[in-house]
C-alpha cells in the first residue's frame, strides 16, 4: 500500500488522470486500518548505532566543529 498519494492540478482535461488510483485506498477509515495492520506486523525498530570506522565512532558536531576549524585556519593562514 502506498502511504499517500499527490493531487494533480492541469489546465487541460484528461481521462487518465481523472481515474482514481486503485493501489490507494480512498476510505479514511481503510487508510488508517491497513497503517495500523502495518505497523502491527513491522518488527520493532533498533536503535541507530553510531556510524564506526577504524575502532572509533563519529560524532557528527565533532566532525563539522573540526571541518569548520580546518577551514578557518586555512582561511587566516592565505591572508
Amino acid at each position: 500500500t502506498l502511504p499517500y498519494q499527490y493531487a494533480l492540478f492541469t489546465n487541460f482535461s484528461s481521462a487518465a488522470l481523472d481515474r482514481p488510483n486503485p493501489e490507494v485506498p480512498h476510505d479514511p477509515a481503510a487508510f488508517v486500518a491497513a497503517a495500523a495492520a502495518a505497523a502491527a506486523a513491522a518488527p520493532p525498530a533498533e536503535a541507530e548505532a553510531p556510524v564506526t570506522g577504524a575502532g572509533h565512532s563519529y560524532d557528527f558536531e565533532a566532525m563539522l566543529d573540526a571541518e569548520l576549524r580546518r577551514q578557518a585556519q586555512s582561511y587566516l593562514g592565505g591572508r
